[in-house]
């Protein structure tokens, strides 16, 4: 499971995960864009956007200063590392009542994602796909957008809830279709090392 949009998810809540239902907004900063920032070298960038941000044409990498021009009601708030790597904990912890195997994925740097065991469960709730679909109405009940993908390998599941699926639509793969599923994503979905991504682009290699 990714959490694509955790960064801004939880300043938009404005309470704990325990809690049954996001508490409002304050109107002025719900009706702005939502980004958040961070250090990268000796510039600004930012580190997530939320659906309006991204709707307008930001991404993350985007250096704050071309972010503010394009945008100027953008709110911008600086990252808190900590702060997230706690909410992916409580988070994973709300995941014990679908699994009681839950692992952080931390792999890939400030991309935050969780590992559930859907092995000798998933028929309780119906399935594979009606497993996937309860985890992600749930997480989106509490105001964060899970990317959920059920395959044979731990591997395979990561790469395809990163890249290759939605919010609205998790992917749940047969028994031997990891292959195919994997094959035109981008090196980067398997591998997080970033310059060895590098190194194989110059190389002409890009795709699984």
């Amino acid at each position: 499971m990714s959490l694509p949009s955790l960064p801004t998810d939880r300043l938009r809540r404005r309470t704990d995960v325990s809690s049954p239902s996001p508490a409002p907004a304050a109107p002025e900063q719900s009706a702005a864009p939502l980004a958040v920032f961070a250090r990268v070298g000796a510039a600004f960038r930012l580190a997530a956007v939320d659906a309006s941000a991204r709707a307008l044409g930001l991404a993350p990498g985007m250096a704050v200063a071309d972010a503010r021009a394009r945008v100027p009601t953008l709110r911008l708030v600086e990252r808190d590392a900590d702060g997230e790597a706690a909410t992916l904990v409580a988070i994973a912890e709300r995941c014990d009542r679908f699994t009681p195997l839950v692992g952080l994925d931390d792999a890939f740097d400030g991309a935050p994602g969780l590992f559930l065991d859907a092995t000798g469960v998933a028929h309780l709730f119906g399935g594979e796909e009606t497993f996937a679909a309860e985890v992600v109405r749930d997480l989106a009940r509490l105001g964060f957008t899970a990317r959920v993908a059920i395959a044979e390998t731990p591997a395979a599941a990561r790469a395809l809830a990163r890249h290759g699926g939605d919010a609205e639509t998790p992917r749940v793969l047969a028994a031997g279709a990891a292959a195919t599923a994997l094959a035109p994503l981008p090196i980067a979905a398997i591998d997080p090392d970033g310059d060895r991504v590098a190194r194989l682009a110059r190389v002409g290699l890009t795709r699984v």
